[in-house]
């Protein structure tokens, strides 16, 4: 006894053509982000380090300067200096740690 009926067909369309949709695609987010990334860890892991951080020398390079001095505080747009000085953190293109 066979009671299933036979269902119809899907309809089939053929592709006759080479398809290459979903080949390039463009970020934005990708341009300067990453570069924020490792800054802002860096300084992270500057200002919670086991040293105090005013002991620490680094050499920040930022677009207008570079800057070879002490860390003091960090704002949430601002690294502070010991030579009363404000860094854009948005500016910094790298920081080092200047061995003593």
């Amino acid at each position: 006894m066979n009671i299933i009926k036979k269902l119809p067909e899907i309809f089939k369309n053929n592709i006759d053509k080479k398809i290459s949709n979903n080949r390039e695609v463009y970020c934005s987010f990708f341009n300067n982000n990453l570069n924020d990334k490792d800054i802002n860890s860096l300084i992270e892991e500057l200002f919670n380090s086991d040293r105090a951080v005013y002991n620490i020398r680094v050499i920040v390079n930022t677009n207008n300067k570079v800057y070879d001095t002490y860390l003091v505080a960090r704002t949430s747009t601002y690294l502070l200096t010991i030579d009363e000085e404000r860094i854009l953190i948005k500016d910094i293109t790298s920081i080092q740690i200047k061995n003593p």
